[in-house]
């Protein structure tokens, strides 16, 4: 009603001031004459305002705030409706002094030409920066709430676009403001466009001995196991940049769901790099000096299958003398999986333990009613099978090489001199043991309705001590010994 009123009023002043005041004043002479004509200016004035005022207000409520949003999904930036705003008030302001002015048209227009000089060359960055801010509307490059790429002046979320800068929102939360006519000369990355994610990038230069299977199965399972870019449609890549004398440099592509997550899910995904480089015994090549050998260039490299460190770093061989470790780590026995391979099956009978050392496995468990449901992811440095291998139970989940996989695999005839010769370890042994299948029956309880109830722990420690002495024959072995 407010724009409507203003709107009469307007039209109730043109009417007064262009038709009833100047009758009024040829008709009458004197004072009453020029307060005709002062109200005449006056009602001009005011209807210049009003009809300012209402014709601004009506594009605000109609256009503005309704059209623009309906039909493009998104408000417009604020420069474009202030800028029609002035446009509406200049309009008023030369009608009204061509209403009210007797100058000549040449002089005027003459006046104008000289000042419009003047306060150009004085406001030249300024009109710069509006004209630029003008284009920035139009073309629309980039939108409020996109993430912005500027090289070295920065990276930001837009948050508003005005008459001479844009300002955007750092990933530190600080407000960085551009000027139009610098943004509008930048080469300009927007990461919100066509997509809302984007690509990002690591480097990780690795010695020639690592072969590409190898590099595939570290470096997509570490983007793997980010939840953030697990959830995206796009698959993270590996990709071979250049070969060096230090080494081969590749790269490790993977999404991520903004520009302001980058560097946490860029920590993240070197945090898992470096675990499966550390579990698969690759460390990142030193600065190198080569001396050619003929003799032991003809000689195949001698890499370890497995560090010891690894080994112990496993809760069930954590305490076993370095002896101990060393005739364990002569039994252990490597296996490649490919993507989508089974490791082991539930249900199945099995008598040995997998270590992960490259790669990432799913976990997936079969409820009664025949639905699969994944349960757990296994990375580098994981373990599965224990219960199998120690106590000959059948298999209590599907293991899944979600990537190519490479684990290592420990048989029961492997451990059983070793329990032979100290039968103490068989009590460390049911404690982790114990503790391992309380967390995964809570772990199960959570994905499955059916899921039995979780046992308690040092119960199941004493019936696996009784299983495993059983398992390995001890008490018949110690029954057999003759006594001292």
């Amino acid at each position: 009603m407010g724009i409507i009123a203003r709107l009469i009023g307007a039209a109730f002043l043109i009417w007064l001031a262009e038709s009833w005041l100047p009758s009024v004043a040829g008709e009458l002479s004197g004072q009453i004459a020029q307060a005709a004509s002062v109200g005449r200016y006056t009602a001009l004035v005011g209807a210049a305002y009003l009809a300012a005022r209402g014709i601004s207000r009506l594009l605000d409520v109609a256009f503005w705030n309704w059209f623009i949003p309906r039909h493009y999904g998104a408000k417009a930036p604020n420069l474009i409706p202030d800028l029609v705003r002035v446009m509406v008030w200049l309009v008023a302001a030369g009608t009204l002094l061509a209403r009210m002015s007797d100058q000549a048209a040449t002089g005027i227009i003459a006046f104008s030409s000289v000042s419009v000089a003047v306060i150009g060359f004085a406001l030249k960055s300024l009109i710069a920066d509006l004209f630029a801010g003008i284009a920035i509307s139009i073309e629309r490059p980039f939108r409020i709430g996109d993430w912005l790429d500027l090289g070295s002046s920065g990276r930001g979320r837009v948050l508003e676009i005005n008459w001479r800068s844009t300002h955007l929102e750092e990933q530190d939360r600080n407000t960085l403001i551009v000027p139009n006519s610098r943004l509008s000369e930048m080469v300009i990355r927007n990461t919100s466009r066509p997509t809302p994610w984007y690509i990002e990038r690591l480097t990780v230069i690795l010695d020639h001995h690592v072969t590409a299977h190898q590099v595939e199965r570290l470096l997509l399972s570490a983007a793997a196991q980010v939840p953030e870019i697990a959830r995206i449609d796009e698959s993270a890549k590996a990709r071979l940049n250049s070969y060096t004398e230090k080494g081969i440099e590749w790269a490790l592509q993977f999404p991520v769901p903004t520009l302001g997550d980058a560097s946490a899910i860029r920590y993240h995904v070197w945090r898992n790099v470096l675990r499966n480089l550390h579990f698969a015994g690759i460390n990142p090549p030193p600065q190198r000096y080569e001396m050619y050998d003929a003799v032991r260039a003809m000689e195949p490299p001698n890499r370890p299958l497995i560090n010891r460190e690894f080994l112990r770093r496993v809760d069930l061989f954590c305490n076993l003398t370095h002896d101990e470790l060393d005739t364990l780590h002569s039994a252990l026995v490597p296996r490649i999986y490919r993507a989508g391979q089974s490791v082991v099956r539930q249900g199945e009978e099995g008598a040995s333990l997998f270590l992960v050392q490259e790669g990432l496995l799913d976990v997936v468990v079969t409820d009664g009613s025949g639905v699969e449901r994944q349960v757990a992811q296994l990375a580098a440095g994981s373990y599965f099978g224990e219960m199998s291998l120690l106590t000959g139970a059948p298999r209590s989940a599907t293991v899944v090489s979600s990537f190519d996989c490479q684990v290592i695999e420990i048989e029961r005839d492997a451990l059983r001199p070793l329990m032979q010769a100290r039968p103490e370890i068989v009590e460390h042994m049911s404690e982790e043991l114990a503790n391992r299948q309380v967390a995964n029956a809570k772990r199960l309880a959570e994905a499955q309705t059916d899921a039995p109830p979780v046992p308690e722990q040092r119960n199941l420690a004493l019936q696996f001590v009784s299983r495993i002495r059983s398992l390995f024959a001890l008490d018949r072995l110690h029954a057999d010994q003759p006594a001292a």
